[in-house]
C-alpha cells in the first residue's frame, strides 16, 4: 500500500469570489495519493505571507487577484476546473421585461455598458452612488436585496459565485454568452473570471499534481493573463474576454444545433475536409462605448498547438479594430471625403 502524502492548503476566510467555496468542494473529493488538509487564513495578503513563510504547502487565490499580485517566488501549482464565468441579474424579470427606466446596480463598468446595450433606457447605478457602506460583498449584497424588496431599485448584478454563498435565495437571470441565440446580446465576462488557483513556493515540484490539474483551465489562465499583459492597463475594467479550450466534437455539436455555418467552415482543413477530432481554442474579446451602442469585438477559433501566436494575432487584430473605430477622420477633398468624428469613444 503506497503512502499518502499530506498537503496543507491555506484557504481564505472571505467569501464572494468563489475561491473559498471551490477549495472546500475540492477538499471533499478523494485525491488518490494525497491528503489535503485545510488551514484558515483571513485574506489573500495574509494567506500568501504565510505560504512564503513556510506555514503551508499551497494557498488558494483567485486568478484575478494573482494577476494583480504576481510574485516571482510563487507559481500556480494546481488549477481547479473553471467555474462558469457568468454574472447573474437579481430581479423579478429578465432584462427584456424590466420596467422602463428600471434601476439596476452594478460596480462593473463592463456590465454597465453591456446592460445598456441590451436596454438603453435602464438607469445603471453603483453602490458608491447609492452610498452603500459595507464590510464585504456579502453584506453589500444583503443591503441591495433589502432595497430591491422595498422597491428602491429593480435589481442588481453580482457574480454567480457570490450568489451561491448568500443567506437568501432570490430569482436570478444568467447574463451569459447566449450561444446559439443571435437575437440576444452576449455578456462576455471579465477576464480570468471563475478561475481558482492553488499557489506554491518556487522549488515545489511542478509535476506533483499533473494527474489532477485541470489542463483546460491552465490553458485559459496562461492565455488570458498574456492577453491582458498586451492590453493597455486603463482598458482592463472595460474589456470582456473569455478563452476556452474544448473538443472539436463539442464545437461541431453546438454549430449543428444552432446552424452556425461560420463555426463549421472554421473547422475545415486545407484539403477541404471537416476536422472532427482534437481540440480547438475559442477566444472572444470585446469593448463597448459608454452608451453600449457600439461594440468592438473579435471572435476566433484557433489551433491549440499554435495557442500563443494565435492569441497574440487576435489581440493585434482587435487593437487595430479599436484604433480604427476610435479614430477621427479628416476631410480629404481628393477622395471626396468629409471630416467625421470617431465611430466610438472609450470614455
Amino acid at each position: 500500500m503506497s503512502e499518502v502524502e499530506r498537503i496543507e492548503l491555506l484557504i481564505p476566510a472571505q467569501e464572494g469570489d468563489g475561491v473559498r467555496a471551490a477549495a472546500l468542494r475540492f477538499l471533499q473529493t478523494d485525491h488518490h495519493g494525497f491528503e489535503f488538509v485545510a488551514k484558515e487564513s483571513l485574506d489573500y495578503s495574509t494567506l500568501v505571507s504565510l505560504l512564503k513563510s513556510g506555514n503551508a504547502d499551497l494557498a488558494a487565490v483567485s486568478a484575478s487577484w494573482w494577476y494583480q499580485n504576481r510574485d516571482n517566488g510563487l507559481f500556480p501549482a494546481l488549477l481547479l476546473p473553471r467555474k462558469e464565468p457568468t454574472q447573474v441579474l437579481i430581479s423579478e424579470d429578465k432584462p427584456d421585461y424590466l420596467p422602463r427606466k428600471a434601476i439596476i446596480v452594478t460596480d462593473s463598468e463592463l456590465l454597465r455598458r453591456q446592460m445598456l446595450r441590451t436596454r438603453p433606457d435602464l438607469e445603471i447605478k453603483t453602490t458608491e452612488e447609492l452610498e452603500i457602506d459595507a464590510e464585504d460583498d456579502v453584506e453589500a449584497t444583503c443591503i441591495l436585496e433589502d432595497m430591491r424588496i422595498k422597491g428602491a431599485i429593480n435589481g442588481y448584478i453580482i457574480g454567480r459565485s457570490l450568489h451561491e454563498v448568500l443567506p437568501f435565495r432570490s430569482r436570478r437571470h444568467t447574463l451569459g454568452i447566449q450561444r446559439g441565440k443571435p437575437e440576444r446580446d452576449h455578456f462576455i465576462p471579465p477576464p480570468l473570471e471563475g478561475i481558482t488557483i492553488f499557489l506554491a513556493r518556487k522549488g515545489f515540484p511542478e509535476t506533483t499534481f499533473a494527474e489532477i490539474n485541470d489542463g483546460g483551465t491552465a490553458v485559459a489562465l496562461r492565455l488570458e493573463m498574456a492577453a491582458l499583459d498586451a492590453i493597455e492597463r486603463s482598458l482592463h475594467p472595460l474589456v470582456g474576454m473569455v478563452i476556452e479550450q474544448r473538443k472539436i466534437s463539442t464545437f461541431l455539436k453546438e454549430a449543428e444545433k444552432h446552424g452556425d455555418n461560420k463555426m463549421i467552415e472554421s473547422l475545415i482543413n486545407a484539403e477541404g475536409k471537416l476536422i472532427k477530432s482534437g481540440t480547438r481554442i475559442e477566444m472572444i474579446i470585446e469593448l463597448l462605448n459608454p452608451e453600449g451602442k457600439v461594440t468592438a469585438r473579435v471572435e476566433r477559433l484557433f489551433d491549440s498547438n499554435k495557442a500563443f501566436t494565435s492569441m497574440a494575432r487576435v489581440i493585434e487584430e482587435w487593437k487595430t479594430l479599436l484604433e480604427i473605430m476610435t479614430m477621427e477622420h479628416k476631410e480629404d477633398t481628393r477622395l471626396g471625403l468629409s471630416a467625421s468624428g470617431a465611430m466610438m469613444k472609450l470614455n
